[in-house]
């Protein structure tokens, strides 16, 4: 899947990704998925 983001968004997901210690947004994004499932 792909997702496009506006950059305000991009920037957020980039920097939340990594103050969690993931190793990419996708991983962080599945995350996200998954606590709200």
């Amino acid at each position: 899947m792909s997702v496009l983001l506006p950059d305000d968004l991009q920037h957020w997901t980039d920097a939340r990704a990594a103050e969690g210690g993931f190793d990419s947004v996708g991983d962080f994004v599945r995350d996200l998925l998954r606590r709200d499932r």
